[in-house]
């Protein structure tokens, strides 16, 4: 369950810290916090974020806006992304799966996002970690 704290999420490449507010006086930020990490890989409108904080769209989006210094949808797809490189090393899923599988509704989209994100494309992204984990294990095995 939520406890609030930071979100500590690895940028596909560099450290990257998201404030989640644990004790802010602002509860309905709180709530789109979790109602986004509870739902990240679901397709997600703006309308039920806000109904699960209380609020209106436009408030909801304002105000999250104001707390997060980003919108509602920078940080879900920031979310999403950081969940897709972990699935893009970590499993031999295709790329059009992982973009169903972080709920994104057009690979082409998903592909566009994470190269803005990361500078790579998801399948370049693969590739090089790949790259690296192989030449990780030829240097453990020679020494």
């Amino acid at each position: 369950s939520f406890k609030g704290g930071i979100v500590k999420k690895r940028n596909l490449g560099n450290e990257n810290i998201v404030p989640l507010p644990a004790h802010s006086k602002n509860y309905k930020v709180n709530r789109m916090l979790h109602y986004i990490l509870g739902n990240w890989e679901k397709t997600i409108e703006l309308e039920d974020i806000a109904a699960w904080a209380g609020s209106t769209p436009q408030y909801a989006s304002a105000l999250f806006s104001r707390v997060m210094c980003m919108t509602i949808f920078e940080y879900l797809n920031a979310l999403r992304i950081n969940k897709a490189g972990d699935l893009l090393s970590e499993t031999s899923l295709t790329v059009s799966e992982i973009s169903d599988r972080c709920g994104f509704q057009n690979t082409s989209y998903f592909i566009r996002t994470f190269r803005n994100h990361s500078g790579r494309t998801p399948g370049e992204y693969r590739r090089q970690i790949r790259s690296v984990d192989c030449i990780d294990i030829d240097c453990i095995n020679e020494a």
